[in-house]
């Protein structure tokens, strides 16, 4: 059996690579948020320069109906948005809400400009849902047969092996470390923007705001967001990671586990205490004794075995589903063998994009 180096390195290089992904959707999101804000303070300038003077829209004015033609105009665009949120699975909600504002007989200016900007919202936030659902998916497999991988070729001895099919992934994704799933806090996080939306448009008319004030009020509830979306992410791929190797524990027979914390400058204090600890895998509780043990949270663990008689265990089964790995077989060759056509591609994909040697 191979010694703590190899488990430690094996670990430590694959949730390097599960940061690796998350970096580049945090780049992705990032970048959506700018445009999203470009479009918002595209918006409130086109609004202003109808409807202000010197730069200021009384909340009186922001209250008027849009005129028959604006009106028309307007219920066109409402028609393009509806078509485009069909076609791009946008929420039912805000189906319904641009059904209903559609029926409305009169519009006011303000109800408008808001409608505009909760586009660019409902759109940057189903773009974040479905990325992230994607990124989600794809690290727990990732995972899970990184794992497997590394325990069988790490025990030399044969292991049972499980593949994970769609209902493994889906129930993985939908699991829950801080009593929301990751649907859940994208959503919530969109209701928060679209209440901040709807305090902060009619005051900023009532104070007599200018365009430019305004629009630096929404990009600072837009940072909040993207912040939130940011620490979701790393916080939520950990789990998930972390969860397909307690996944692996269990199949292979792997009785305890030992918290491997990154000892940095950024290493909180709960997880440098953690250091170290062993766990029985039955008992593993999240933000107990088992990571993530907080938002941002980068700890794992590695198998631990007190004597032989743990691989004595694992090995006395040799019919079924057990496989041995042998010592020169690569990553990907075991991947090839062993992992199902259809999820194979995509992890090779992803060990070529974000593994590496360290």
């Amino acid at each position: 059996m191979k010694g703590r180096d190899y488990w430690e390195e094996r670990m430590t290089n694959a949730t390097l690579a599960s940061e690796r992904s998350v970096l580049e959707y945090e780049q992705m999101l990032l970048e959506a948020y700018e445009l999203a804000l470009i479009e918002i303070r595209k918006e409130i300038d086109s609004f202003f320069q109808k409807y202000a003077k010197d730069n200021k829209v009384p909340y009186s004015e922001a209250r008027r109906r849009l005129t028959l033609a604006e009106k028309k105009s307007f219920q066109t665009m409402l028609k393009e948005w509806y078509s485009i949120a069909s076609e791009n699975g946008y929420p039912a909600e805000y189906k319904q809400y641009l059904q209903e504002l559609g029926k409305k007989v009169y519009i006011t200016r303000l109800e408008s400009l808001e409608a505009s900007i909760r586009y660019e919202i409902e759109k940057l936030k189903t773009k974040q849902y479905q990325w992230m659902s994607d990124l989600m998916a794809t690290n727990y497999m990732a995972g899970y047969y990184t794992t497997y991988y590394n325990v069988a070729q790490g025990l030399e001895v044969s292991v049972n092996f499980a593949t994970v099919d769609k209902t493994g992934i889906e129930r993985a994704v939908k699991e829950r470390w801080d009593g929301r799933n990751y649907s859940d806090s994208v959503w919530n996080d969109k209701a928060k923007l679209i209440e901040a939306i709807q305090t902060i448009l009619p005051r900023s008319f009532s104070m007599g705001l200018n365009s430019k004030t305004l629009g630096d009020m929404l990009a600072k509830e837009l940072n909040v967001s993207k912040n939130r979306g940011r620490s979701l992410a790393r916080t939520e791929i950990n789990h998930l990671c972390n969860q397909a190797n307690l996944d692996v524990y269990k199949a292979c027979g792997i009785e305890k586990y030992q918290f491997l914390a990154t000892l940095d400058m950024r290493t909180s204090e709960i997880c440098r205490g953690m250091d170290g600890f062993i766990g029985n895998v039955s008992q593993a509780k999240v933000n107990v004794n088992y990571p993530p043990m907080h938002v941002n949270c980068r700890s794992t663990t590695i198998p631990y075995f007190e004597d032989d008689d743990t691989l004595d265990r694992i090995a006395k089964d040799e019919t079924g589903s057990n496989i041995k790995v042998p010592r020169r077989m690569t990553q990907e060759e075991w991947i090839k063998k062993y992992v199902p056509e259809e999820q194979r591609d995509k992890l090779l994909k992803f060990q070529e994009r974000y593994s590496r040697d360290e």
